[in-house]
């Protein structure tokens, strides 16, 4: 934003703006999800907390302090899927006698779209072999 302050035509002060980020998702404000950024002028926003295969629009609003101008400027943010990764613990070649009994450990595949908490938690992880 490059507006001028009230009254002048020099470019205002960053400290004369107030500014506002906004996460929007389908015309709805999306008021669960806020920057984690100490510096107003960048917004941080953690991994996770989006869904996916949505679109976003990351908005910001700033408004000079005393002349109240305000104007803003988003971006859109497509979230898209990440990968099902399936892994079977021990590598891919097993040496056993026919007498033995095989087991094989699937716990570390996981749906990348999940954070590192919620995989162990994943209801919707299916194994078939």
């Amino acid at each position: 934003i490059n507006a001028p302050c009230a009254g002048s035509n020099q470019p205002a002060a960053i400290s004369d703006l107030s500014l506002q980020w906004r996460i929007i998702e389908d015309e709805v404000i999306v008021n669960r999800m806020g920057s984690t950024s100490t510096d107003p002028l960048k917004f941080f926003l953690s991994a996770y907390l989006f869904s996916v295969n949505k679109q976003y629009q990351v908005q910001l609003i700033a408004t000079h302090r005393l002349s109240l101008i305000s104007a803003q400027t988003s971006v859109t943010v497509i979230i898209a899927s990440g990968q099902l990764v399936s892994t079977i613990a021990g590598g891919s070649s097993r040496n056993i006698g026919a007498s033995q009994r095989l087991t094989l450990d699937a716990s570390l595949s996981y749906d990348s779209n999940l954070s590192p908490t919620a995989r162990y938690n994943d209801i919707y992880l299916r194994y078939r072999w």
